[in-house]
Formats: structure tokens, C-alpha cells, sequence
């Protein structure tokens, strides 16, 4: 008898727990290498504003969204695969619902065609050019796909959304690490799905010629202000990269009010740091994005010296565009101007450095204008400055129109803090890609102009 009470329990647990309202989840795709949780319910207690019913109802052109069968009180999940496909996860309680608001309202307005069955899911294009497939519990919508890709990604996606917990993104170790975030909105993402403006300043640390799909972005989302503040983390799921990461990010130095004034409110981004030249070299010369940044610069300049005379506060500016930059630093020593007279007689052919007065030079490369030029110099207080174009030296005076007093004080003591400016990026981008963020970003993040990613 008591084995037969036993068996019956373990039966009603099991019934249970393969019922368990968050199943829907196991239609994320697996493989998934950036995960996003929108967390309704969390996100109502701090703010008064359910971002992820802003979220669908943007995206599905929707007025309310209490009568058309997706519940949202549940986490929306936003994710990207291995292939650059973008995709939403909403939770379904009433598939029948969903099945006639879809026909009844898209279809009538023009948004989609007729559902049709595939695999015991239902399956629709909206906007020509993203899939929406629904079971009795998960709502998937994926894309951007091309009219010769649509019928495969209609079945890929059923196969999603038949998913169990052992297929889908609940039995990987990125979802593991989003459930231990505390944030109303959390993310989780491996290097290769990150932006390269991104990925270059998160991957100091990491160890050279490491892939970038070893690094683990985990951080957590708050809007201030119209100020996206992530807050997050960078590490790996192999143990020796991890240790060689945890033990370089023991050289970041709290952040000071140096040069958290000198941002511009219109220049593009800019990137924190505080530590000794000699370890800073070390990362840099792991890192391919800086490489590259610094590759054309080191020809003619021994940039490798100067920033080995690096200790204390450091600038990277993005201006008003990608291509110039800025960079300024406190020196522990200004031994490498001796150098400069060896660097001026042995300048590759077409390059040349001139003193331009007062401890400033100008690099001229081939084919390049005074605007285009490399200038640098020490200040009176010890300070490297240099970058590209004539006003480069404004680095090192706090700016005009600086950033907010709210910024900076979220900069001052953190040991690695990024800001980008949303106006910028968006001339940067084009009006297309700009239209295509704003898109996603305005529902989920509300009307920002910055995002701040800070190290903890």
C-alpha cells in the first residue's frame, strides 16, 4: 500500500511539474547566444509601466492586449541565434483567442495573411517579413527572413515550439545564469552576438587569441532619467578563461572624477578605465578591436611606450563620429619624449610628424588632410592626450555641454564604465537601421537618449 501511495505521489509530482507555467520558455531556441527576460510583474512594482505588454502591443500593432490570448503577467523573452535571427517569446493561455484576434484584426488591416496549420501550430507572416507561429502555450515570432526562407523557418519554428525543458533554452547554461539575475529586465549574452563597439572595450581581459564566443556577457537593465543603465558583468564558462579573466580585471582601479566631464551630451561614446599603463598594454595588445584601432598610429608613433607611462584615470572618446577618436590619460612619466626626434627621422615613407608648439605633434600619414591627422602631446599636469583632428585637444577640458551630473555620478567609482549616445548612433546608423532600433528599444527601454554599461 505505502508503495502504492508512493507511486501515485510521484506520479502527481511529475503531472505537475512537466504542467509548470513556465514551460513556455522551452520554446526559445537552445542554441540561443543572447537572451533577454522582460519581467512584467517586476517591472510594474518599480516603475507603474508594463514594458513588455509595450513591447507586443508595438509589435503586433495592438491596442489592448487583456482579450487576445497571450498572457503577459509572464516574462517576455527576446533572443538571437547562432545565424543573427532576432525572436520573441510570449506565453499563451488561450490559443483559440489568439487564433481569431490574428485573423480577425491583422489580417483585416493588412498585417498578415491567414493562419495556417503546420505541425499542430499556427503560423502567419506579419510585416511581410517575420514569422509568428503560437501552440497552446508559446508564442514565437522570428525573423527578419527572406521570402526564399520562410517556409524553412516555419519549420524550424515548429519544432521550437514543440520543445521540452531538455531541448530548449532551459536546459542551457545561459538561461542558468539569466534565472540567478535580480532586475526587472536581465540579459544574458555571448561576445559574438554583441556589437563590435561593445564587444572591443567588454573583452579586455580576455586572454589572446580566445574566441569571442568564450565571453559571457550577464548584466542587469534599469532606466533612470531616460538612461538605460546596465549593469553587468563579463565572464566565461571555461574555467582557465575565466581565472585568466578574474585575475586581469583585478587591474581595474576604481574610476575617479577625472575626466567624467569631458563627454559630450553629442559625442558618440566613450569608455572609462583606471590602472597601470603596463597591465592596460597587456589587454590591449590581446585584443583585436585595438589592435586594429591603434594598428595604422603604430607604424610611426611607439604608442606601445606611451601607454606603458599610463597610471591613473583614462579616456577613450568615440566623437562625433566612429572614425575619430580620442584619447587621454594621467602619465606616471613623460620618458618617451625623447623618442619623438627618433619617430620624426624614421617615419615610414608618405608619413611624416611635425612639431606643431607647446609639446603638441601632428602625424600625417599618405593621403591624409591636417583634419584627418593624428595629433598628440603631453599637458602641464602630466596628461597624454591624442586622437584625430585639429581640436583633438579639447579632451582633456571639461566639456561644454558635458553629460549630466546623474551620469557622472554613476561613472565616479565604478572600475569600467562604457556610455553611448542614442542621437549619434542613430545619424551613425542611417535612417533605416535607426528606424529598425528604435522599433525595438522604445517599447522595452521607453524613450532613452543613453546607455551606460558599468563593470561590477
Amino acid at each position: 500500500m505505502k508503495k502504492i501511495c508512493f507511486f501515485l505521489g510521484w506520479v502527481v509530482l511529475m503531472l505537475l511539474s512537466s504542467c509548470s507555467s513556465d514551460d513556455y520558455v522551452d520554446a526559445v531556441p537552445g542554441e540561443s547566444i543572447a537572451v533577454i527576460s522582460v519581467d512584467s510583474k517586476a517591472l510594474l512594482a518599480q516603475t507603474n509601466k508594463n514594458d513588455s505588454e509595450n513591447l507586443v502591443q508595438q509589435l503586433l500593432g495592438v491596442d489592448a492586449l487583456s482579450d487576445i490570448g497571450v498572457d503577459l503577467q509572464s516574462p517576455v523573452y527576446l533572443f538571437e541565434t547562432p545565424d543573427g535571427t532576432l525572436g520573441l517569446c510570449a506565453k499563451v493561455d488561450d490559443d483559440d483567442l489568439l487564433d481569431d484576434f490574428i485573423n480577425q484584426t491583422l489580417v483585416k488591416r493588412g498585417e498578415c495573411p491567414p493562419t495556417s496549420v503546420h505541425k499542430d501550430c499556427n503560423f502567419t507572416i506579419l510585416k511581410k517579413s517575420w514569422i509568428l507561429g503560437f501552440s497552446s502555450k508559446s508564442l514565437l515570432l522570428m525573423g527578419p527572413v527572406s521570402d526564399m526562407e520562410q517556409s524553412k523557418m516555419q519549420q524550424l519554428m515548429a519544432r521550437y515550439l514543440d520543445a521540452d525543458e531538455e531541448n530548449g533554452i532551459r536546459s542551457s547554461r545561459l538561461f542558468s545564469k539569466l534565472d540567478s539575475i535580480e532586475a526587472p529586465i536581465k540579459l544574458v549574452a555571448r561576445g559574438q552576438s554583441l556589437p563590435e563597439a561593445l564587444l572591443t572595450p567588454l573583452s579586455l581581459g580576455l586572454p589572446k587569441d580566445v574566441d569571442a564566443s568564450r565571453l559571457v556577457l550577464a548584466a542587469g537593465i534599469s532606466v533612470q532619467n531616460k538612461v538605460a543603465i546596465i549593469d553587468g558583468n563579463t565572464f566565461s564558462f571555461n574555467e582557465n578563461i575565466n581565472r585568466a579573466m578574474t585575475d586581469a580585471h583585478k587591474q581595474f582601479r576604481p574610476i575617479t572624477p577625472a575626466f567624467v566631464a569631458n563627454v559630450a551630451q553629442t559625442d558618440l561614446g566613450a569608455v572609462f578605465l583606471n590602472m597601470k599603463g603596463k597591465a592596460l598594454l597587456d589587454m590591449i595588445r590581446a585584443n583585436k578591436g585595438l589592435q586594429t584601432l591603434l594598428a595604422g598610429i603604430n607604424t610611426a608613433i611607439d604608442m606601445d611606450n606611451i601607454l606603458r607611462s599610463i597610471d591613473g584615470d583614462a579616456l577613450l572618446l568615440l566623437r562625433e563620429n566612429k572614425k575619430k577618436m580620442a584619447l587621454t590619460a594621467k602619465l606616471a612619466d613623460t620618458n618617451w619624449l625623447k623618442d619623438v626626434d627618433y619617430w620624426m627621422k624614421s617615419t615610414p615613407s608618405g608619413s611624416k610628424i611635425e612639431r606643431q608648439g607647446n609639446g603638441t605633434f601632428r602625424l600625417i600619414q599618405s593621403s591624409q588632410s591636417p583634419n584627418d591627422a593624428f595629433y598628440f602631446g603631453v599637458s602641464d599636469d602630466k596628461k597624454f592626450w591624442g586622437g584625430t583632428g585639429r581640436d583633438v585637444q579639447q579632451v582633456l577640458q571639461i566639456s561644454r555641454l558635458p553629460v549630466s551630473s546623474q551620469i557622472q555620478n554613476i561613472i565616479k567609482g565604478k572600475r569600467l564604465a562604457l556610455i553611448l549616445h542614442l542621437n549619434p548612433l542613430k545619424t551613425e546608423l542611417g535612417a533605416d537601421m535607426a528606424a529598425m532600433l528604435q522599433r525595438w528599444m522604445n517599447p522595452l527601454l521607453g524613450d532613452i537618449n543613453t546607455i551606460i554599461y558599468i563593470q561590477q
